[in-house]
């Protein structure tokens, strides 16, 4: 008698769920539109890439000229709007380098940034901070990490895209002395740069996959290294 109670409430349940199912696709058959697809709270977008080349840039260092190297890219990307014009992102990148023929060595960069920007009638503005960490695996002594706040506009005008940003940046190199009046000669104290820029961009949207940009940057070094000030 029991087995039959509980066979007899399984059915019932079936038959129930079975009759609200088929109610709640009538009604979806009946109102196609009436649900509207609900937006991502966030958008997190990755790319990766890897580069075999040369180094023909003789004036920064003539040792170098000729050079095979080999990089490797990794970037991670995070986006989410905070209401209708305002979001927040994240930006993560990872840059690998190594010279295997005539300098023998290798640097690893690690990039992050963090920004908040804001859409107004007229434009597009948002600031930031930028922090990259890059590391020497032959020579420590180069190691450092770039503290950098920002502050930019954009605006599109005529078809174009306008942007001009502000940096203030202080470069801590970690196991570097300041360089004194000659490069033979170091001081004491750890070297420190902090660095003002401005940077003025300019682009164009050629498809929905291809654009072509132009940018100029203007930097003023104020350094404890004297020589390289």
């Amino acid at each position: 008698m029991k087995g039959k109670i509980i066979f007899i409430t399984l059915a019932c349940s079936l038959l129930m769920c079975n009759f609200v199912l088929s109610q709640i696709v009538e009604e979806r058959e009946e109102r196609p539109l009436s649900r509207t697809r609900k937006s991502s709270p966030y958008k997190i977008s990755s790319k990766a890439a890897v580069f075999v080349g040369y180094d023909s840039n003789v004036r920064l260092s003539p040792v170098r000229k000729g050079d095979v190297f080999e990089e490797i890219m990794v970037s991670l990307d995070f986006r989410k709007p905070l209401g209708k014009r305002c979001q927040i992102s994240l930006d993560y990148d990872l840059d690998v380098i190594n010279y295997n023929e005539l300098t023998d060595y290798s640097s690893i960069l690690n990039h992050l940034r963090v920004g908040l920007d804001k859409k107004f009638d007229f434009c597009q503005a948002g600031f930031g901070y930028d922090l990259g960490a890059l590391y020497y695996s032959r020579n420590s002594d180069g190691d450092f990490l770039f503290h950098k706040g920002f502050v930019y506009m954009n605006k599109r005008f005529l078809g174009l895209k306008h942007q001009l940003q502000f940096e203030y940046g202080i470069k801590d190199y970690i196991n570097n002395k300041a360089l004194g009046d000659t490069i033979a000669i170091r001081q004491s104290k750890e070297r420190l740069d902090r660095r003002t820029s401005a940077i003025y961009s300019l682009s164009k949207s050629l498809t929905r996959r291809l654009a072509v940009r132009f940018r100029s940057k203007f930097s003023v070094n104020d350094s404890n290294a004297r020589y390289i000030d």
